[in-house]
């Protein structure tokens, strides 16, 4: 018997370490300033196969992280990074730099550190049993409608706008408002003004970027739609908007 408790007792221990062990887990994601792509080498393996402009390091167990940076011109960097808070460790935390070569330097910025969002399991909402509001009820028929004009002609009535941007504003984090845009796209085509109020509902700089790509082609007014780099602070992000526009006016994908 006392063995079988002691058995029991180590499992529970194995099992409260191994739950702080993941939930410790911080992430580091690397940014290009320029566009440039390039690889990550952890212990002299390579992180990612294919080179890349934006690479997301997870599962990072330790306060520090030492990694080499290669880009295509075959110069590799080497690079450590300190996973710390005002000095202090965290946890569950996405730290995120932007990274050039300045006179064959590798020059770090830090961009900031937001909490790990994890999306809602499951992501299918539950069954609605109560009585729907009125909003839920104008959302639900501007998202499930089926729409004969998605060539873009006419934009969201002002209403039904109002309604999706408060639904945007109730959420409490970024990952979820990226689920309730995403659930407005079917069906719906928006004007420029109308993008950019959606965007402006998110909080850091990744996400309104994220919402851009994914309201460009329900826009009324794609050639406008530069003008939407305002609605975005950082270079690197305002970058990678202009990338994706013109990949997108030359038919790329």
């Amino acid at each position: 018997m006392k063995i079988t408790q002691s058995y029991k007792s180590f499992y529970i221990i194995g099992l409260l370490v191994s739950c702080l062990s993941y939930n410790s887990q911080n992430q580091l994601r690397l940014l290009s300033a320029n566009g440039a792509v390039f690889k990550v080498y952890l212990n002299d393996k390579p992180y990612n196969k294919t080179p890349q402009a934006e690479v997301l390091v997870e599962s990072i167990k330790k306060d520090t992280i030492q990694f080499k940076i290669e880009f295509e011109t075959g110069n590799k960097y080497a690079a450590t990074v300190f996973l710390l808070n005002k000095g202090q460790s965290t946890f569950h935390t996405e730290f995120n730099y932007n990274l050039d070569v300045v006179n064959n330097k590798l020059k770090l910025r830090f961009m900031g550190s937001y909490p790990i969002q994890t999306l809602p399991n499951p992501l299918v909402p539950k069954l609605q049993t109560s009585v729907p509001s009125k909003t839920q009820v104008a959302v639900k028929q501007a998202s499930v409608e089926p729409s004969k004009v998605l060539n873009c002609k006419d934009s969201l009535d002002s209403q039904k706008m109002e309604d999706i941007i408060q639904l945007l504003k109730k959420e409490q984090d970024d990952g979820n408002r990226q689920i309730v845009l995403k659930n407005n796209l079917m069906n719906n085509c928006f004007s420029i003004h109308q993008v950019r109020q959606q965007a402006e509902a998110f909080t850091h700089d990744r996400e309104k970027l994220k919402a851009l790509l994914n309201l460009y082609q329900n826009s009324l007014n794609k050639a406008g739609f530069y003008t939407l780099s305002t609605c975005l602070t950082e270079e690197v992000y305002k970058s990678q908007l202009f990338d994706f526009i013109k990949k997108q006016e030359s038919g790329l994908k």
